[in-house]
């Protein structure tokens, strides 16, 4: 009976971590092994398999979202001069509104900006 542990590395993927001091008693199920601290670090076919699937889907899930972003980005850039505008009309009636509420606010019978 061996205790396995699945851990996931950034550089082989998923991988079982077996205690270093099972290293004679491990079975030829287990390829790919590497000894790190206490544990020995291996694979099987069937993970291997897996990772590969799972780096492929990350591969078509990354694919995906860098085309819709890319459209969500021609559609902004199509429509930037009008977004242009009305930045710059908000920002002058936003202006506007600051100057007639310091005229409001005055208790003397004229105003200027501070």
């Amino acid at each position: 009976d061996i205790r396995v542990t699945v851990k996931y590395s950034t550089a082989r993927g998923y991988i079982l971590a077996i205690p270093a001091d099972l290293a004679g008693d491990i079975p030829d199920i287990f390829i790919q092994p590497v000894k790190a601290g206490r544990f020995i670090n291996c694979s099987t076919q069937e993970v291997d398999s897996l990772n590969a699937r799972a780096q492929d889907s990350i591969q078509d899930l990354l694919l995906l979202t860098h085309e819709h972003v890319q459209e969500v980005l021609d559609f902004a850039r199509e429509k930037y001069d009008a977004l242009a505008s009305l930045s710059d009309a908000v920002a002058l009636l936003d202006l506007c509104h600051s100057f007639a509420d310091n005229v409001a606010s005055s208790r003397l019978p004229w105003s200027r900006p501070v």
